[in-house]
């Protein structure tokens, strides 16, 4: 890196992917898009030109926007650019993509949690209720039951939602050092996701356990960690069916109608949690997984959790 440091395109660098994370951060408060993709740049820069000089940009996205939005906008922003510190110091350690998922999820999780808290500290109102009230508000009253009985399951909510924030960053750095020719690790296609079996008796095992009727405190650790299964369930369901696309060279505005029937309409989504359980029995890809000892990351290119 040291013999970089004269090279005119190194400054060039800093500047744009410097500037970009403090644009968007700026942007981000306005409309909240941009500050989840501000971690991008700034994860290019954390990867091409270290950790202190992309520390040094997160600060200075933070003190702009700070200085030229709201005071409170420079924690914000610092919090939130946590997660493109972590991935690209992750990709300059080489850290696998899902233990780099896994890191940058938990980064997220305590960004959001300081930022909750923070709020209700300083103008002392209820962030979690306010925003459940305003998303029933905006949906209408017909949708206010199922807002409510989501309520319990904000937690893991919050971790799905940081999961796939940052799995979509890690892509955005992924692709952007791509395209410069840098080959970084990644997660094998999608139609390759196989979760462990272990996923479905634990799923299983949930669902029983929700059943059954439980102290409030345990049943909603329970509801939570079920919801997480069932969603994760679903994503397997989803990549069991773009396996099969692939294979049988099924048309794209098919597979678009069918992810579209699976997000918006339960019945799709059971049909995928089934495909999904049944799959951890039959393994419909055995061909093209070894599945001894049904682990993840070790076993076999389809493998990822």
């Amino acid at each position: 890196m040291s013999e970089k440091q004269t090279d005119p395109q190194l400054m060039q660098e800093r500047l744009l992917f410097g500037g970009l994370t403090a644009l968007f951060s700026v942007l981000g408060l306005a409309m909240p898009l941009f500050i989840y993709i501000a971690p991008i740049p700034l994860g290019m820069l954390a990867y091409t030109q270290g950790m202190r000089v992309a520390t040094i940009a997160a600060v200075i996205s933070g003190v702009l926007t700070g200085v030229f939005v709201h005071p409170l906008g420079l924690m914000v922003v610092l919090l939130l650019l946590a997660l493109g510190l972590a991935i690209g110091g992750g990709l300059r350690e080489n850290i696998a993509p899902i233990h780099l998922l896994l890191v940058g999820t938990v980064v997220n999780l305590i960004s959001f949690g300081a930022l909750i808290m923070t709020t209700q500290n300083i103008f002392d109102v209820n962030v979690i209720d306010d925003m459940f009230e305003q998303w029933t508000q905006m949906a209408g009253a017909e949708f206010e039951q199922v807002f409510a009985m989501a309520r319990p399951i904000f937690p893991a909510m919050m971790i799905m939602s940081s999961t796939v924030i940052t799995f979509l960053n890690m892509y955005g750095v992924h692709r952007f050092l791509k395209r410069r020719g840098i080959d970084t690790a990644w997660f094998p296609p999608f139609r390759q996701w196989r979760f462990s079996r272990w996923l479905a008796v634990a799923f299983l095992t949930l669902y029983v356990l929700d059943i059954i009727v439980l102290p409030t405190g345990i049943a909603v650790v329970f509801s939570n960690l079920l919801a997480i299964a069932f969603y994760a369930l679903i994503v397997q369901g989803i990549s069991i069916v773009m396996y099969f696309a692939h294979e049988w060279g099924w048309p794209r505005p098919f597979l678009i109608l069918l992810i579209l029937f699976v997000v918006f309409v339960q019945l799709g989504q059971i049909g995928m949690l089934l495909l999904a359980l049944a799959d951890a029995i039959f393994h419909f890809r055995k061909d093209n997984t070894n599945h001894e000892n049904g682990n993840a990351m070790t076993n076999g290119p389809s493998d990822v959790l």
